[in-house]
């Protein structure tokens, strides 16, 4: 009897937690709507200093290294903790704001005392349950040491950028580093486009849900703007076999939910949900980031209108070879519906 009953059990319970992460992606949606009505945009994929794309090597390296959920705390009833770390941070608005000379970046540990780092570090720390899946089985074995994680990500569409790109504004998504992009921006409508998605946290083991394949640095671009002449997504995709890496794996993702480095807090529609994520090893860190998650079948997405909606694991993402496709800068995507959900202007008319 038990035998019977317990995978039906198992089974409901994974149900409801499912709903529930489903209803998390919901309030997230709904929390970037909000914030657009305050600020005329959706939340900088990865601030900066500036409020366009001229931006300075060293500006969003660090100080402005933060993630598009820090600006939505308050939208997701975290005002307190929004209060706590922003003027301590670099900006995190468009037009007219000016770098604190004084701003702290996402992984500073360095003073545990009153001072600003460690008002920084440890607000950074705090578990914030709006960004944290259920379902990730990982997140309930984190100490009070880690920093504070998140199961969820932003989307960068069909586009695998090196982790300094970021502050360049390089994205086909609807969240762009240093730039702060309106919902009219997404035209290829807000129901087509991916808004976010999940990404279970780190474990360490090789399985490919949670950690990170290293691969060669030939199978990604190594230079910056090389996505749209030398990009192999097929090496990724073979990285692993019966869902365990045959690869070297770095553990770490998911680990700062207010880190906007694309190791923590960004996902792209290149391969389809649950397949390998894969970087080069060193910096720069070109990815593969797909949605990942403990779901059956597929994973939880929120859409541009604020709707969620399951997609499955075999949603088409088109033809993958040794020698391609490759990266595009502007219109159809090369990865199929599933690429085409995550462009916001690729001009694609197809939904799963």
């Amino acid at each position: 009897l038990i035998a019977l009953l317990l995978p039906a059990v198992q089974a409901a319970r994974e149900a409801a937690r499912r709903m529930q992460c489903s209803n998390q992606l919901k309030q997230l949606g709904i929390a970037s709507h909000n914030y657009h009505d305050v600020h005329n945009s959706l939340p900088s994929g990865r601030p900066g200093s500036t409020s366009n794309n001229t931006v300075t090597a060293a500006d969003g390296q660090e100080w402005g290294r933060w993630s598009a959920f820090v600006a939505m705390l308050p939208f997701v009833e975290q005002n307190a903790l929004y209060d706590t770390m922003v003027p301590l941070l670099g900006p995190m608005k468009k037009a007219g704001t000016v770098v604190n000379a004084n701003a702290k970046h996402p992984w500073d540990g360095s003073e545990t005392g009153a001072g600003a780092n460690g008002v920084v570090w440890r607000a950074a720390r705090t578990k914030v349950t709006a960004v944290v899946c259920p379902s990730d089985s990982q997140l309930l074995v984190r100490t009070s040491a880690d920093h504070g994680p998140t199961s969820y990500a932003v989307s960068g569409g069909d586009y695998t950028p090196l982790t300094d790109d970021y502050q360049y504004g390089r994205s086909r998504g609807a969240f762009v580093p240093c730039r702060w992009l309106g919902l009219a921006s997404l035209s290829d409508g807000t129901s087509n486009t991916l808004l976010f998605s999940e990404h279970v946290s780190s474990r360490l083991d090789q399985k490919i849900r949670g950690v990170v394949g290293n691969i060669a640095a030939s199978s990604l671009p190594t230079a910056s703007g090389a996505c749209e002449t030398t990009f192999i997504a097929k090496t990724c995709l073979d990285s692993a076999t019966n869902g365990e890496y045959t690869v070297g794996i770095s553990s770490g993702y998911g680990d700062r939910w207010s880190d906007a480095a694309n190791y923590f807090t960004w996902l792209n529609t290149i391969l389809p949900p649950n397949s390998p994520t894969c970087r080069t090893s060193g910096d720069p860190n070109p990815m593969i980031n797909p949605p990942t998650s403990f779901h059956n079948g597929g994973v939880n997405i929120t859409l541009g209108d604020a709707s969620v909606r399951f997609i499955s694991d075999t949603i088409n993402y088109g033809t993958l070879t040794a020698s391609g496709p490759l990266c595009v800068s502007s219109g159809a995507s090369n990865f199929g519906v599933w690429g085409a959900l995550g462009s916001r202007n690729g001009g694609e008319a197809t939904m799963p």
